[in-house]
């Protein structure tokens, strides 16, 4: 798990449907210049970006998740 938390906030906050301002905001000026390309792409206006974007980004999340439960 290399990445920020914060992508990983940003994707799952998404996925939950909370509106990518309201994300953007929590996490601060720092935080989202850490998530950095996945909130610019969820935020853009292209919706087969943000579904690839988001689609990885919970790819890497549910990964990290069962690499945890096999330990």
């Amino acid at each position: 798990m290399s990445r920020a938390w914060e992508v990983d906030f940003v994707a799952v906050s998404a996925a939950l449907g909370e509106p990518m301002s309201a994300v953007a905001e929590a996490l601060g000026s720092a935080g989202a210049l850490r998530a950095g390309e996945l909130l610019r792409t969820l935020q853009g206006s292209t919706k087969s970006a943000r579904a690839i974007a988001l689609a990885a980004a919970l790819a890497q999340v549910v990964t990290d998740l069962e690499r945890m439960e096999l330990q």
